[in-house]
């Protein structure tokens, strides 16, 4: 007669035969198994204790439930009110198998092996609950014990844990709203306004605000709302004191007045009297603004641009941003808050934590999933053993039909994002988005409000770069900046410039559109001032029929004829007759190019400053920091990928380091 172990699995049940785990079998059940090794999943008979060396010893007879017999080696009822059945353990096969419908009880466990301790079982739960720290919990709801005992769930900040089915999620508190892994107030958050990614876009001379879920553009002190754009009253030719009031041809606006010359400390910018000193739309030349940014001001001092962060805000690398919750700048610039492997970075009052990404629990310093993770399966910490697999939160010795054992997990590698198509295959997580592995093929699923751009999921309402499709790029008019509002292009023009048929112009000197959009000069003649007339006046040139300034003029820079053409992505400057070029908000002029110093691999945080790429790996430029990212299998370790199992300078762990005599094996020197 052979005798069989019975262990469920959900729904399944593991068929074991114990001659699989003793040193040998018996048809008599008087035989001694002190000493005997433990199953695979840390088991003996009744009677019995499997100790931290994985030897099964006879338990204490006070270990035993109330009316269980006395005697280890006979047949009988076990603590936890399991039973071996012995009846028909001869019609049993010799293999293990998987049977979907058998109601067999589970083996009887002499206790808790946890952390190598072994202690009795005390407590009976009733069905559809599980024995977890000494009470009796739903591991289906119980946010503590997701899925497994000890097995956590967690929550980014404003959000709460909650439990759903055995697998961790989140829900976002009181009236917070879940914009992807975020959790945000709909009616305050100037980055996602009225609806999730609906940003309040910058607006010159003005802050732009969400205010109960609308955008609300509130200008700057000195200066007011003329036709929807704001304007300094005080200087503005065309609204000199009062919005619409122009001044005549010739003249410039002095505090609020119109007058034939500028002051000798300014200069004349388009019929503006500026200070090149400290003008924030004139900063060190005429038509050069300082960028605007959310939650503060562009400001200029010294002919330079400068940002001025609202309270409560600190300036970082050109952003104004909350360093007690800014997960980039947690607690101070460039302080990027690290994460696990399916974490979400938390920072709360300027300190680094993390939470994990919904279905996946918190154990130590990783994110989990206990249905399959062989180290924490059914729990933190319930580690399975060395031939075993992890199902459904159980260890098994083989995985159930329609799963591969994927790192001793058994997993569907036609569905698992971590395993898709194969082992080690994981799906790419997006930003504002999830993984999705259907049939063995990676895809993405947008968060609401978002749209998948080949891997990405990105607005398409609000983005100049992709405005209503994928790859529907605004026009950068001359003189202004390309905007994208509902999914539709749209222009906004430099102080001093108006928005005709799609073009920034300057009425006062446009001949197709001197004075309004609707007034072309005859050919012969010019505008001035926004006056159609034969000459010039006094400080333009005529060319071609039109009177321009030479010295800011971006077709004729310096001279008839003579254009500015910026490089890729910037702005056509002329400034003294001479050309040059300005970059859009968040880009640095490096060379001939705008570029990105927060994210751009060959200027990472400064000009010409490359990111080396690591062997094995992969750099990354993330805040203006160089980063780098290992394959599978290796460890960042002093800015370079190796692998630890086998590195003697790094075995086991970064700066490792063994003896000249030893080797380094699994992770340890020897």
């Amino acid at each position: 007669m052979s005798l069989h172990s019975v262990t469920r699995i959900g729904t399944m049940t593991v068929l074991a035969p114990f001659c699989f785990w003793l040193l040998a079998c018996s048809s008599s059940l008087s035989m001694q198994l002190a000493g005997k090794r433990c199953s695979s999943v840390g088991e003996c008979l009744p009677g019995y204790l499997c100790t931290s060396e994985q030897v099964c010893t006879r338990a204490p007879a006070a270990t035993h439930d109330a009316g269980a017999s006395a005697n280890p080696d006979a047949s009988t009822t076990g603590g936890a009110g399991a039973s071996i059945d012995t009846t028909a353990a001869d019609a049993q096969p010799p293999l293990q198998s998987i049977d979907a419908g058998s109601t067999a009880s589970p083996l009887v466990s002499g206790g808790s092996t946890d952390a190598g301790n072994s202690t009795p079982p005390t407590l009976t739960c009733t069905s559809g609950l599980a024995a977890c720290d000494g009470h009796c919990v739903d591991l289906g709801s119980n946010s503590q014990h997701c899925g497994g005992c000890r097995s956590p769930c967690t929550a980014i900040t404003g959000a709460d844990p909650v439990c759903v089915k055995g697998a961790c999620n989140f829900v976002c508190s009181g009236q917070l709203a879940r914009c992807g892994s975020a959790c945000l107030d709909l009616n305050a958050d100037d980055t996602s306004c009225g609806a999730c990614g609906h940003a309040c876009a910058a607006t010159p001379n003005a802050t732009n605000t969400c205010q109960g879920g609308a955008c609300v553009v509130t200008c700057d002190a000195d200066f007011t709302s003329c036709n929807g754009a704001c304007v300094a009253l005080a200087r503005d030719v065309a609204n000199c004191g009062a919005c619409a009031h122009a001044c005549a041809v010739g003249k410039v606006c002095v505090a609020g007045a119109c007058v034939s010359n500028c002051p000798s400390t300014t200069t004349e910018c388009g019929g503006t009297c500026a200070d090149l000193a400290t003008d924030r739309n004139n900063c060190g030349g005429c038509d050069q603004p300082c960028v605007q940014v959310a939650h503060g001001q562009g400001a200029c001092s010294g002919g330079v641009c400068h940002t001025v962060c609202d309270v409560g805000s600190s300036a970082c690398a050109g952003a104004c941003v909350d360093t007690t919750t800014d997960v980039l700048n947690c607690g101070k610039c460039g302080k990027q808050c690290d994460v696990p492997a399916f974490g979400l970075p938390v920072c709360s009052q300027g300190a680094c934590s993390f939470a994990c990404q919904p279905g996946f629990a918190k154990c130590g310093k990783a994110c989990v999933d206990p249905h399959t993770n062989p180290q924490h399966c059914g729990g933190c910490d319930n580690v399975c053993g060395r031939t075993d697999a992890c199902s459904n939160g159980s260890c098994v010795t083989l995985c159930p039909a329609g799963t591969t054992a994927c790192s001793s997990a058994c997993v569907d590698v036609s569905a698992n994002v971590v395993d898709c198509g194969a082992c080690n295959q994981p799906c790419v997580v997006p930003v504002n988005g999830g993984a999705v592995c259907s049939k063995g093929q990676c895809s993405i699923v947008c968060d609401q409000g978002y749209s998948a751009c080949a891997s990405q999921c990105l607005r398409l309402d609000n983005d100049p770069a992709r405005c209503g499709a994928c790859n529907n790029v605004c026009p950068t008019p001359a003189h202004g900046s390309g905007l994208c509002s509902s999914g539709k292009c749209a222009i906004a023009c430099n102080a001093g410039y108006t928005a005709c048929n799609g073009l920034c112009v300057d009425l006062a000197s446009d001949i197709a559109n001197c004075g309004s959009c609707t007034t072309q000069c005859p050919a012969i003649d010019t505008c001035s001032q926004g006056v159609c007339s034969l000459s010039c006046a006094s400080g333009t040139t005529n060319c071609q029929n039109a009177c321009v300034h030479t010295s800011s003029d971006l077709t004729n820079c310096g001279g008839c004829g003579i254009a500015c053409v910026p490089p890729a992505g910037a702005t056509a400057t002329c400034n003294a007759g001479a050309c040059g070029f300005s970059c859009p908000a968040g880009l640095t002029p490096c060379g001939l190019k705008c570029v990105d110093l927060s994210g751009d691999l060959l200027n990472c945080g400064q000009c010409a400053k490359a990111c080396a790429v690591p062997s094995g790996g992969s750099a990354t430029c993330t805040a203006g920091q160089c980063a780098i990212t290992c394959s599978t299998g290796l460890s960042a370790c002093g800015g370079a990928c190796v692998d630890t199992t086998t590195d003697k300078s790094n075995c086991g762990g970064c700066a490792v380091q063994c003896k000249t005599t030893e080797a380094c094996a699994k992770g340890v020197c020897g």
